[in-house]
């Protein structure tokens, strides 16, 4: 399906099998990013796919019932959607692990034990495990999320800080 850049429409399947317009429309996140695409500096890369995160890993740390706020600033490979035409095309994001929100378990309670909140392209959200892949990050994957931070005026972090952070990794084991 082709979109012009202007409009976006999200169908969904009624129970009676008639297709219907959502009110919410979605616009996923390859529509924010320009052509062409910057390559991610390899610094940058190498480190981003260290400091990924499976969901194995934040399972186990979840059910040790230690703080989410220590992996706040690892990243996750998530599924947001179906395979999309155009820049990347596999349905998975790069994202950040923001830590929790506070009021993540009053807002979401039914899900918030298997939710953790992220930033995907500079954009917040609160996610469920479910969408987090175990597999490494694609380079296309990558350059979304570096030119998706890069529209957005979103903070990248520093190669020093990812540093930093692969060392903080190394201590909590992970």
């Amino acid at each position: 399906m082709r979109h012009s850049s202007n409009s976006v429409k999200k169908y969904s399947v009624s129970s009676s099998g008639k297709n219907k317009i959502k009110e919410k429309q979605f616009i996923a996140l390859s529509q924010f990013v320009q052509m062409p695409v910057k390559d991610v500096p390899k610094g940058i890369s190498d480190s981003v796919k260290r400091l990924r995160l499976s969901r194995t890993d934040v399972l186990k740390w979840m059910s040790s019932h230690t703080s989410l706020s220590n992996l706040e600033g690892f990243f996750l490979r998530l599924r947001l959607g179906k395979c999309e035409t155009g820049l990347g095309g596999t349905g998975y994001h790069v994202s950040c692990i923001t830590g929790t929100t506070g009021s993540q378990s009053e807002s979401h309670p039914q899900n918030a034990r298997n939710s953790i909140s992220v930033s995907v392209g500079g954009i917040r959200c609160v996610v469920e495990t479910q969408y987090v892949s175990n597999h490494d990050f694609l380079e296309d994957e990558l350059r979304a999320w570096w030119s998706a931070m890069s529209k957005n005026n979103a903070k990248i972090p520093s190669e020093e800080d990812l540093r930093e952070k692969e060392k903080m990794k190394n201590l909590l084991g992970l």
